[in-house]
C-alpha cells in the first residue's frame, strides 16, 4: 500500500462517530442495569438500576465499572493482543494500528452510516489469577449504532457479524446475564481506565466532564450495549 493510500485508509478508520447531541439521549429518570461494585467474587454485589448521572458518578468515584447486559443490544465488540515486552513505542503503535484494524473490518460488516464508537484500555495488565498475563496490553471496545439491535449476543454472533479478530466469548444467549466494562471503568488491581477515542485522541471520563458534564452523560450512554431505555 502507497504512503498517500495508507494515510486515506487510517483517515476513513479513524472517523469517530459524532458525539453531538444528535444520537439517542438519556432523560434524567431513565435507568440501565449496573453492576454495583468491582469485585465480581463478592456476595455483596448486586444488579442496580441507575440513571446515567448516578453510574458517571459511581465511576468517577471508583466504586463501579460495569454494565450488565441481559437482553436486547446494540453491537458490541472486543478485542484484546498481549505483548509481552514490547516497549512503550511499540505498545503505542501497536494500540494504533489493532484499533485501525479493528474500525475498518467493522466498516465493512455495517457500512458508511453506522456510527462505530471505539474506546480502549491498552496499558500495562495485572492479572489477579495466578499464572495470569502480566504485561502490556491493547484492549479495545467498539459499539456500533444506528443499525438496529439484537436480541442477545448469541443472535449477533449467529448473523455472521463478528469478523474473527474479536473476542466470540463475550456473546451470550437471551436471558443470560454479561458483565462489560464501560468508559471511566478500569478492573480491580489494574490502573487501565477505557477511554472514548475522540477524533484520534483517548479521553478518560474524568476530563470530558470536567469540561462539558453534559457531553460526558451523552457519551457515557453511547458507551453502554444494553437497549434498555432506548439506548439504540
Amino acid at each position: 500500500m502507497s504512503d498517500a493510500k495508507q494515510d486515506d485508509f487510517e483517515a476513513l478508520a479513524m472517523r469517530c462517530a459524532d458525539v453531538a447531541f444528535s444520537g439517542p439521549v438519556s432523560a434524567d429518570n431513565t435507568t440501565y442495569k449496573i453492576f454495583n461494585g468491582r469485585h465480581l467474587k463478592l456476595k455483596s454485589n448486586r444488579v442496580l438500576d441507575m440513571t446515567i448521572e448516578q453510574f458517571k458518578n459511581g465511576l468517577i468515584d471508583g466504586q463501579l465499572a460495569y454494565e450488565v447486559i441481559m437482553g436486547e443490544m446494540v453491537p458490541i465488540y472486543d478485542r484484546d493482543e498481549k505483548l509481552p515486552g514490547a516497549t512503550d513505542e511499540e505498545l503505542r503503535e501497536a494500540n494504533r494500528k489493532i484499533l485501525v484494524e479493528g474500525i475498518v473490518a467493522l466498516r465493512e460488516v455495517w457500512g458508511p452510516n453506522a456510527e462505530i464508537h471505539s474506546f480502549t484500555s491498552t496499558g500495562i495488565k495485572k492479572s489477579l489469577e495466578p499464572g495470569g498475563y502480566n504485561g502490556p496490553f491493547v484492549s479495545h471496545r467498539h459499539i456500533v449504532r444506528n443499525v438496529g439491535k439484537f436480541e442477545s449476543g448469541s443472535e449477533l454472533k449467529r448473523s455472521g457479524r463478528v469478523p474473527d479478530m474479536f473476542d466470540s466469548s463475550i456473546y451470550v444467549a437471551k436471558g443470560s446475564e454479561k458483565l462489560m466494562r464501560t468508559w471511566g471503568g478500569s478492573k480491580e488491581g489494574e490502573n487501565r481506565p477505557m477511554k472514548y477515542v475522540m477524533n484520534g485522541v483517548a479521553r478518560t471520563l474524568q476530563e470530558v466532564n470536567t469540561e462539558n458534564p453534559a457531553l460526558a452523560n451523552h457519551i457515557l450512554l453511547q458507551s453502554l450495549a444494553q437497549s434498555s431505555g432506548g439506548a439504540i
